[in-house]
């Protein structure tokens, strides 16, 4: 299966310091720490079988993580049609086919009848949607993502609604600085009188400048507030090492 879709199924505790909190983590490639795993958007998704999917790539500082489809039979659709689409990113779709023709290879006969073996198992047990162009699909799903996120995070995931936004809620009022210590106290304080959405986006903020994981005064504030929202399965992640 690795040799066809580019990943092997993980436990669900695999995961990294900047692996978001509300991700459900499913999968991994075997390279520099990437995986996959279900974006649950603290719990708004209606269930994972249609949660977003992401890819984790904890090496890549600057946006580990991202969106690569729009549930899970779409991203396995994709792996099948060209897994590179999922980990890799293209200017525009010259770059991406000058990739592809780059580093094609003619396949051995073994990796062939693996393939078919694989993808004919995988059609009989899952009712996979048909697509064409994995590239155009990569693009409109992510400019989807983004028509429906109403706060922006600096890891580009933002947070959204459940239907396209009609506008943006202004921008948290407390701001992560990536070279700045934390004011733990001037965070608690602003938690007290923030809006629900703008807790969500500096939970992202927090996690992706700061190794929560290993912090425990962090730990303590954003668990603490997380479960007052409810958010427990995003509290005990944020633990994991």
């Amino acid at each position: 299966m690795w040799e066809v879709l580019g990943f092997t199924f993980e436990d669900s505790q695999y995961r990294y310091f900047n692996t978001p909190s509300d991700v459900v983590v499913f999968a991994m490639t075997g390279g520099d720490g990437i995986h996959y795993g279900f974006l649950t958007d603290y719990g708004t998704a209606a269930d994972l079988e249609n949660a977003p999917i992401v890819e984790v790539s904890p090496m890549s500082f600057d946006r580990p993580v991202k969106v690569v489809a729009n549930n899970l039979k779409e991203f396995i659709r994709i792996a099948m049609l060209d897994s590179s689409m999922l980990y890799m990113e293209y200017a525009n779709e010259e770059a991406y086919l000058a990739f592809e023709n780059e580093l094609s290879f003619p396949p051995s006969d073994e990796s062939k009848q693996n393939k078919a073996a694989v993808v004919k198992k995988l059609e009989e047990k899952l009712s996979l949607p048909l697509i064409d162009d994995p590239y155009t699909y990569s693009v409109r799903a992510k400019n989807e993502r983004a028509k429906r996120i109403i706060v922006a995070t600096q890891d580009g995931l933002g947070v959204t609604s459940q239907v396209p936004a009609t506008g943006q809620i202004a921008e948290p009022l407390f701001y992560i600085h990536a070279d700045e210590d934390l004011d733990l106290e001037a965070l608690s304080e602003y938690f007290k009188t923030a809006h629900y959405e703008h807790k969500l986006a500096i939970f992202r903020d927090i996690q992706f400048h700061y190794i929560i994981n290993e912090d425990v005064e962090i730990q303590a504030i954003v668990a603490k507030e997380m479960r007052s929202m409810g958010l427990v399965d995003e509290a005990a992640r944020i633990y994991v090492r």
